[in-house]
């Protein structure tokens, strides 16, 4: 396996200028959905059909015409699905042992985790207003950018949500972008179809064109099999990518590389340090020497 930019991941967690970013897919191993799984069965028919590729636009017809009366209890119940499992991919993230996870999931899988690993209840900021409520000085932070499903109020779920959230969460936002401006952020299961990130890159990119943090995606794909007009795409949205938003892309072939490669990356940080009080991956802070 070809652990393509692993060394200038491992510099960027060595120098504390590092955040993962998880999307569906990052728990995609225990719950077997995607986004728009969380919708009934009409909203999906819709989205597979082709007769629409706005998930947000599918989600509000849902939301008013056919599904108002269950429409959040029916997303709690798909949302909640694997609580209490283990996420390979969500195990490899928290390894890392990072201060902060940024995520659009609604699921609690990250908190869980963090709890189940280092029995430390992680702050969790799922809207602005938690901001002027909760200490950021904790261990762990998750930044909930999408809501979270304990709130389905907090939850950005439809057109109508994504329209007023620069407005309701602009604070999220903005803390969304100054990350983005102090580390190098690696992407696990997120697809960029919201445009939430890439409205942040992209206003970042127009201020310091010559600037910016480099960041990564992992991309899962099979061979294109002597496709050449596929492997052609590709080649063309990787550059596209690098370009216009400073995103490298991670090919890999199956999901369980992503589990080998956040592995590595773990691997090659701790044989990069000497730990030496305890475990690294059993206590929150610790006092490491660089070799």
């Amino acid at each position: 396996m070809n652990f393509a930019y692993v060394n200038e991941i491992v510099s960027q967690l060595l120098s504390n200028t590092f955040s993962v970013f998880c999307g569906a897919g990052a728990s995609a191993d225990i719950t077997n959905s995607k986004w728009e799984d969380i919708f009934c069965e009409t909203t999906r028919k819709f989205y597979h059909r082709k007769l629409s590729d706005d998930i947000y636009f599918l989600a509000d017809l849902e939301k008013h015409y056919y599904n108002a009366d269950h429409f959040y209890k029916d997303i709690v119940s798909v949302v909640s699905n694997g609580s209490g499992k283990e996420s390979a991919h969500i195990n490899g993230i928290i390894n890392l042992n990072l201060n902060q996870v940024w995520t659009t999931n609604f699921d609690t899988h990250i908190e869980e985790t963090i709890y189940r690993k280092y029995r430390v209840r992680p702050t969790v900021i799922k809207d602005s207003k938690d901001l002027f409520s909760v200490s950021l000085n904790g261990p762990y932070i998750v930044y909930k950018l999408n809501g979270s499903v304990e709130d389905t109020s907090s939850m950005v779920l439809t057109k109508s949500d994504f329209f007023d959230y620069f407005k309701k969460q602009r604070l999220m936002f903005e803390l969304l972008k100054r990350q983005l401006v102090l580390d190098s952020f690696l992407f696990v299961g997120y697809s960029f179809k919201d445009d939430l990130v890439l409205n942040a890159l992209r206003e970042i990119k127009e201020i310091f064109p010559e600037q910016g943090k480099q960041h990564y995606r992992f991309s899962v794909e099979a061979p294109s099999n002597g496709d050449t007009c596929q492997e052609q795409f590709r080649q063309y949205e990787r550059r596209y990518f690098e370009d216009k938003y400073n995103i490298k892309t991670i090919q890999l072939q199956s999901y369980h590389e992503i589990d080998l490669y956040l592995g590595e990356i773990y691997k090659r940080f701790c044989n990069h340090n000497v730990f030496i009080c305890g475990s690294f991956r059993e206590i929150e802070v610790g006092l490491f020497f660089e070799l």
